[in-house]
């Protein structure tokens, strides 16, 4: 587990990544963005992937468990945001 609060998301994959000797691959319409961060990274040109995420946090869990923990995490993507797009992103800039 790991707290994305300096770095945000991208980060913290990174770091995990890193330790682990692996890739990781960010599903980016499978990130829960709310549409004011949303609106707000698009008008500064900033990516919300890499912006503090205060209270937040970031597991990996095994396999068998991930059905059942990854439908707390998910939200799907409003019609018409920016997050409405089938796209991945790898967790490097």
């Amino acid at each position: 587990m790991r707290d994305p609060t300096r770095g945000g998301l991208a980060t913290t994959l990174n770091e995990i990544a890193k330790s682990s000797g692996v890739g990781i691959e960010i599903e980016e319409g499978k990130v829960p963005v709310s549409e004011a961060v949303e609106w707000a990274c698009e008008m500064l040109g900033l990516d919300y992937l890499y912006l503090a995420n205060e209270g937040k946090l970031v597991a990996i869990v095994p396999e068998p468990e991930q059905p059942a923990r990854r439908c707390h995490a998910q939200a799907p993507p409003r019609p018409g945001s920016s997050r409405d797009r089938t796209r991945n992103r790898r967790a490097s800039r």
